[in-house]
């Protein structure tokens, strides 16, 4: 008996072609599109988008100019994205981290105004310090997530970035 259950479902994530899941089934092909027609399934083509969307932004960035001024674009390797997108990305952390190292030496400028003209008033004073001490916990989780840093207690970064010598402040 065909489980056409699990064969809409595995159809509808638009991952595998019709022919791979046939198959998968031990159907035909035939069956699939004939089923899929008649009962109105439909393919989830987001991922396939989202791949040929990034493919050409990737040629987009990897423009040479050609013999007359006119633009063309070769043949884009894999090499060739890697580096084009790591640049990218590079320049997108950097960028990160100059914002907060900002953010971190405002926090320890009102740190050191709190300290220096503390407020009279113990619950105001208190209430200060809390923002402070928050606000610095916020701080110190950019930074590990924007280093790649993760212990599950801060932020989603996957894996700990290595030999990386950072100098903040």
């Amino acid at each position: 008996m065909t489980d056409w259950d699990t064969i809409e479902i595995e159809y509808a994530k638009g991952i595998r072609s019709n022919c791979d899941l046939a198959k998968q089934f031990g159907i035909s092909e035939g069956a699939i599109r004939k089923r899929a027609k008649q009962y109105g399934w439909i393919k989830d083509l987001s991922h396939k988008i989202t791949l040929k969307a990034q493919k050409k932004v990737y040629e987009k960035r990897i423009i040479t100019t050609g013999s007359h001024g006119s633009s063309k674009i070769d043949k884009v390797t894999e090499a060739e994205i890697i580096e084009s997108e790591a640049a990218v990305q590079a320049l997108a952390l950097i960028s990160e981290r100059e914002s907060i190292k900002r953010l971190n030496t405002l926090s320890e400028r009102t740190e050191f105004i709190l300290e220096t003209y503390p407020i009279d008033d113990p619950e105001k004073h208190a209430k200060c310090t809390k923002m402070i001490v928050e606000t610095r916990e916020k701080i110190f989780n950019l930074y590990r997530r924007n280093l790649g840093i993760n212990d599950n207690a801060n932020g989603d970064a996957n894996a700990p970035v290595t030999n990386v010598t950072v100098n903040y402040v």
